[in-house]
């Protein structure tokens, strides 16, 4: 399967380097549902390469911080001039 870079980047936390993906639709629905609970844990399983192990090994402003990159990853506008309309929050 071909990937697309603009889909995923890099990020490093305790000097370990791992990618991270946008949000799949999925779980944004589960986000976005509020009869839905979703777990920070559950979120870096799906959008980052990082073992359960490594994300369990974080503190909770660590868990916060990636994924708030992770949610301003998935919902930046695509273009960069701000001309674009940018995706549902």
């Amino acid at each position: 399967m071909k990937e697309y870079p603009s889909t995923s980047k890099e990020f490093k936390v305790n000097e370990k380097i791992y990618t991270m993906k946008k949000f799949t639709l999925g779980l944004q629905s589960k986000i976005e549902d509020d009869n839905i609970s979703v777990t920070l844990v559950e979120a870096l399983k799906t959008c980052t390469n990082m073992s359960e192990d490594d994300i369990l090994g974080l503190d909770v402003d660590q868990l916060d911080a990636i994924y708030l990159d992770i949610r301003e990853f998935t919902y930046t506008p695509t273009d960069p001039e701000g001309e674009g309309e940018p995706k549902k929050p």
